[in-house]
């Protein structure tokens, strides 16, 4: 995998993490939610693991940084 498609394909994850956020904070604000589910539990843990996606890919950009800042280090 070369460096640009780690970083995009982390800058995706970050994104869908961000938008499995969104959606789990919408079931969790919305009223139907609550006549679906009396327990807040299921939105709640599938926020927590979209936090976890975003992390694990915000890691990765900041590997893909470091990788780039070594190259340009080691070619100067």
């Amino acid at each position: 995998m070369d460096i640009t498609s780690a970083y995009h394909s982390a800058l995706s994850g970050v994104h869908k993490g961000l938008e499995g956020i969104d959606r789990s904070a919408a079931k969790l604000a919305s009223a139907e939610q609550m006549s679906e589910h009396p327990s807040p539990a299921r939105p709640l843990l599938d926020g927590t693991i979209y936090q976890r996606h975003v992390e694990a890919n915000v890691a990765m950009l900041r590997t893909v940084d470091e990788t780039i800042g070594f190259l340009i280090d080691e070619m100067a």
